[in-house]
């Protein structure tokens, strides 16, 4: 996956694959073509589409709608690539299947989210959805028979994260990798979802023939609307998964998933999430619901900066600084931005990196030491710059 592009795409580019997003969604408008009557950097729009990973979508839009609009060698060019994406979707989702039935084998609820089990609810196709890795959640009380099951496939321990475990298998001349997770949120992430009540509002859907769990609409709502927002609505991809659930539910329960956003913590998330939802890719809200998120002015100080940088600002990952000033704005009550403000700083001078490891490298007996050389090496990195700028603004005044 992108994470930059090499040049900043123009206005007209971004605004062009937005159409596209939308007539997908809707299912109306590329017949019509009023937005090719402009000329089309399509290399540029290949790349953008590539960096959200809604090229799935963007290939089925120009299919179905003007078929005749890119020029060959670019459909040609779509086309391969979606077909690769295409069979690693299927290879995943077969695998994803097998480990279902492996862990329902042992007496393990598992629910799979994101990934395929996303792509066939949403969408009913894994084709038309990006995604690289497999995500299953167990209950924290079957993590350790879980994690067993999956290293009896074959597959390697990762790194480990703070709500989950990843593991690895080589599959031929590709990698699978599935994240098992304990909690669909990180822990030091303030927002928390209520992990209970998920798994006994949990429904089944049909999974490449099998029968799997999958979150309710609501939960799923939230959840992908608290995701996002933690990334800073970085890919559109995101945004189409929020817009084509709430059209593909028209009766959602809204005063179910307001309280449960009340009660964890996000509402100013899942209002931010819906807000962007419409009024970028014009998924329907009921009016009332519009209104109020619209009149929210913490939702439209958030909007705009994230349809900046969709819109006009570079794509690219922003700065930790920026990072967390955003993630501060997500959060509803003030004492627990006040606290996930400490516990970040308090990680980043504390914990150590790969930065610090590779500065000195030392023995994994002495791993420990780093938890000192950390601080050290920071003042030392950064100390001499602050000062000077410091007394550079004395000087000035």
């Amino acid at each position: 996956m992108e994470t930059t592009l090499a040049n900043t795409p123009s206005t007209s580019t971004r605004q062009f694959l937005v159409c596209c997003l939308r007539a997908f969604l809707a299912a109306e408008g590329t017949r019509s073509g009023t937005f090719l009557e402009e000329q089309v950097d399509w290399n540029s729009i290949i790349h953008l589409a590539t960096f959200h990973c809604v090229a799935p979508l963007l290939a089925r839009a120009l299919r179905d709608g003007c078929p005749q609009a890119a020029p060959a060698s670019v459909r040609d060019d779509l086309t391969a690539y979606v077909r690769s994406l295409s069979s690693r979707s299927l290879l995943l989702t077969a695998e994803l299947v097998r480990l279902l039935k492996r862990l329902e084998a042992q007496g393990i609820p598992a629910i799979p989210f994101k990934g395929p089990a996303l792509a066939f609810w949403l969408y009913g196709d894994p084709a038309l959805r990006h995604f690289d890795d497999l995500d299953i959640l167990v209950r924290q009380q079957d993590f350790s028979v879980a994690k067993s099951v999956i290293l009896s496939l074959g597959y390697q321990p990762k790194e480990p994260h703070v709500h989950h475990e990843s593991f690895m298998l080589a599959r031929g001349n590709s990698e699978i990798v599935v994240e098992l997770h304990w909690n669909i949120m990180p822990e030091d992430f303030p927002l928390r979802l209520d992990i209970k009540g998920i798994w006994e509002r949990r429904e089944t859907f049909s999974l490449g023939g099998a029968q799997a769990a999958n979150l309710s609409p609501e939960d799923l709502l939230l959840f992908l609307c608290v995701h996002g927002a933690r990334h800073w609505w970085l890919r559109l991809q995101w945004l189409c998964d929020v817009a084509q659930l709430i059209r593909r539910y028209p009766s959602l329960d809204w005063g179910r998933v307001i309280e449960q956003a009340r009660i964890a913590g996000g509402q100013r998330a899942l209002f931010l999430g819906i807000f962007l939802a419409n009024d970028i890719l014009r998924a329907p809200l009921p009016p009332e619901l519009e209104q109020k998120v619209r009149r929210d002015s913490h939702t439209a100080k958030l909007a705009r900066q994230v349809k900046w940088r969709l819109f006009e600002g570079p794509l690219q990952l922003f700065k930790p600084w920026k990072r967390l000033n955003f993630q501060l704005q997500l959060i509803d009550r003030a004492w627990e931005r006040l606290s996930y403000s400490l516990q970040h700083w308090f990680d980043i001078l504390t914990t150590p990196r790969s930065g610090d490891w590779n500065s000195l490298p030392l023995p994994d007996v002495f791993f420990p030491l780093y938890y000192v050389i950390r601080p050290v090496r920071l003042v030392c990195k950064y100390g001499p710059r602050a000062a000077s700028q410091f007394f550079n603004r004395r000087k000035r005044t």
